[in-house]
């Protein structure tokens, strides 16, 4: 497994020299060994720097303060680790930095992510404006006078607004990044970090000064959302790693009020793109890692929409659909999900260009146009779907979901499944419980052929936390990205990715606003394909129950008690006083006492025929009713939260490819779980036997009791025969 080594040494120095109040930038990369100075121009504000070794690149950062004292005193203005950005508003320069970060998680590959946590934006004054002011003065521009002074009240006013809207945008807790790896893309990407999915950079607008002089590797790529990391351990006492990613795009933005439904750039406000990552460390060194990773989306309803507040602001918001043009660009939204989420033929076990022989299908998905149109989506509706009297306002904004939906599907024939679900009427009618059940018997034969990710990675020679210890640059060669063979790809340097399996469709769950609700639906929906994922990875997540190896016999034997107490009674219908009780708490008790005929709390057996009353076809009804119930409540107590298609289609690898990862080819638990069905069964089976011979038994006694009914009749008759 890889080491932790603490972060890569980045650091930022913002000085200024007295004499001229010039303002140099000194940079040191957090992957990099080299310290570059980058100058501001006074006038412009442009960013300046040539690449020159011993001008604006050293070895060092005290050999480039030395070189920079050669033009007089200076005055350390700003320090930070990381330089997030530069702009120009007006005649003033702002320099963001990133003053304190921490490690929210470390990815396989040893690949670090870190979260803002203080960042400072730093004012630079520029003299462009004073330069202009004084040559049309013909005079010089004087030093003392801010250059915000000989703007007109209407210049200050609209500077100023621009300046706040920059400066205080949130950004601690609420940004974060990666030095080694591109995580703009679902994990692992083969990508460079400076190739990112830009849809998903939030901090392209202020690094492009960087990028424009052939810097753009010093300033880390800022995504917005969360990316957090746990170390657990499971009922093996093994530890494995979860790690849930999100990131939320940039096409779209605005608070939630404003930024709702598609725009111009075909995008949905409040989308947000979320990944469940879990692997096992694997304690060799130098042994594979294997991993798996879940991705889906999330957002609002991806046509056009509004809303606008009623009253005085305070009451609830009233939708308003665009009237023309309410479906443009909700096709072109789903085509650029299916072509980000469409395999790699390449690293694609399944496919002939993974094949040793050669690709006999184009290398890269963007080879062929069409590739990505048969990917399938989920499309998951939260909305309220309405009654008369209340909730109209929503409920058109789902009638018009479903009718795009409709569309899309006729019209352009595209791949798309649709689920609409009142969560909140459903939630009132069914409980919590119900509708979630609802919820995961509807998805259960969707989400399977779906899958996930799933590989290997190794490392293979040297990381970037190598070349920091000995105190050297990545030799050129170093490369660590793009597809490097048959299901193989580069995650950084060093380390080399193994595709077992990748995700086929994607889910996209949305509803008015993209929150509460589709926080519940996401949860549970990732939640089973949580389970499937730890499956292949042998991830033991459930517990055995105890005493349940005796559990047919102990039925049997409570049978035969029951019959010898009834046969005490002098007939068949009575109860016992006590009926068999589950190990966990009685979950289950009262279903399996009505089955046996032991006795009912008060209310509690209404309506419900004792075992004495039943007929042949009643007993096998509830012996079917016992099964499921034991099914479901003995999974309960186990903790085993298996998904629906567990037991039938599965997206787990073949015995072959588990073999690769080092993974038993069946777990201790399923064995157990493989042994307590079969003592089910065979309960079961014991008692249909018992019921049967109970049957036969009832119909011996009611033939007995014809016979001594007849015995009485010829009594009576033979009492009127005279003497």
């Amino acid at each position: 497994m890889y080491a932790n080594r603490g972060g890569l040494d980045a650091s930022v120095t913002l000085v200024r020299i007295l004499s001229t109040d010039q303002y140099f930038i000194l940079i040191k990369p957090s992957v990099r060994r080299h310290v570059v100075i980058v100058s501001i121009d006074r006038v412009s504000g442009a960013l300046q720097h040539t690449g020159t070794y011993g001008k604006d690149v050293f070895l060092i950062e005290a050999q480039a303060l030395d070189h920079l004292k050669t033009g007089g005193p200076l005055e350390v203005v700003a320090t930070g680790k990381h330089v997030l950005g530069y702009v120009v508003i007006g005649p003033m320069g702002l320099l963001l930095l990133a003053e304190k970060t921490r490690v929210s998680a470390t990815l396989p590959g040893n690949h670090q992510i870190k979260t803002l946590v203080t960042t400072r934006w730093h004012k630079i004054p520029l003299q462009l404006w004073l330069q202009l002011q004084a040559s049309a003065a013909g005079t010089l521009p004087p030093q003392d006078v801010p250059p915000e002074a000989y703007f007109t009240q209407a210049q200050r006013e609209e500077h100023a607004r621009g300046v706040d809207k920059v400066t205080t945008f949130p950004l601690d807790g609420a940004h974060y990044f990666c030095d080694t790896m591109d995580v703009s893309r679902p994990f692992p990407s083969e990508r460079p970090p400076m190739q990112p999915s830009w849809e998903f950079v939030w901090n392209h607008w202020l690094t492009a000064s960087f990028r424009s002089v052939r810097l753009g590797h010093v300033c880390p790529l800022l995504l917005q959302g969360l990316c957090e990391e746990r170390q657990l351990n499971d009922f093996d006492g093994s530890r494995y790693h979860i790690a849930h990613v999100s990131r939320r795009g940039r096409l779209h933005v605005g608070p939630r009020y404003k930024a709702r439904g598609l725009n111009d750039c075909a995008e949905p406000g409040n989308e947000i793109e979320c990944e469940l990552l879990v692997w096992r460390p694997n304690p060799k060194e130098g042994a594979p890692v294997p991993w798996s990773r879940y991705a889906w989306r999330r957002g609002s309803v991806p046509l056009w929409w509004g809303v606008q507040m009623r009253g005085s602001g305070l009451g609830e918001a009233e939708i308003k659909i665009k009237e023309t043009n309410t479906f443009k660009g909700t096709r072109r939204y789903v085509r650029r999900l299916q072509k980000r989420f469409t395999p790699n033929p390449r690293l694609d076990p399944l496919s002939p260009a993974a094949s040793p022989e050669g690709p006999s299908v184009p290398p890269t998905p963007q080879a062929d146009p069409e590739a990505s149109a048969s990917l399938p989506v989920l499309f998951v509706s939260l909305l309220r779907k309405g009654t008369p009297e209340r909730d109209r306002s929503e409920a058109k904004l789902a009638s018009a979901f479903d009718f795009v939906i409709g569309a899309l599907r006729k019209e352009h024939h595209t791949p798309i499944s649709y689920i609409a679900l009142d969560w909140h009427e459903m939630d009132k009618q069914l409980g919590h419980e119900g509708i979630v059940e609802a919820f995961w018997q509807t998805v259960r034969n969707i989400l399977p052929a779906h899958g996930f990710a799933l590989g290997t990675m190794t490392k293979v020679g040297k990381d970037d936390w190598d070349y920091q210890a000995e105190d050297v640059d990545p030799p050129p060669s170093a490369s660590g990205w793009g597809v490097q063979g048959p299901c193989l790809s580069g995650c950084g340097i060093g380390w080399q990715v193994k595709w077992l399996q990748q995700q086929r469709g994607l889910a996209r769950y949305n509803c008015a606003d993209s929150l509460d609700r589709t926080n519940v639906g996401s949860f549970f929906g990732a939640v089973q394909v949580f389970v499937e994922q730890c499956r292949c990875l042998d991830i033991a997540i459930a517990v055995s129950p105890r005493n349940t190896s005796s559990l047919g016999a102990a039925m049997a034997r409570q049978q035969q008690q029951q019959q010898q107490q009834q046969q005490a009674a002098g007939g068949f219908g009575g109860s016992s006083t006590s009926g068999y009780e589950s190990s966990s708490s009685g979950r289950f008790s009262p279903l399996t006492r009505k089955l046996t005929g032991g006795g009912l709390e008060a209310g509690e057996g209404e309506g419900v025929p004792g075992v004495g009353n039943l007929n042949l076809k009643q007993g096998y009804a509830l012996v079917e009713r016992f099964g499921k119930e034991f099914n479901k409540n003995i999974s309960n107590f186990m903790g085993d939260f298996r998904p629906p298609w567990a037991s039938s289609t599965s997206s787990s690898p073949s015995p072959a490819s588990r073999a690769d990862i080092s993974l038993s080819p069946a777990s201790e638990l399923q064995q157990q779980q493989q042994q307590q069905q079969q003592q089910l069964t065979e309960a079961l089976e014991e008692l249909q036997q018992l019921h049967a011979q109970e049957q036969e038994q009832v119909q011996q006694q009611a033939a007995r009791e014809q016979e001594r009914q007849k015995l009485r009749e010829l009594e009576q008759q033979v009492q009127h025969f005279p003497a």
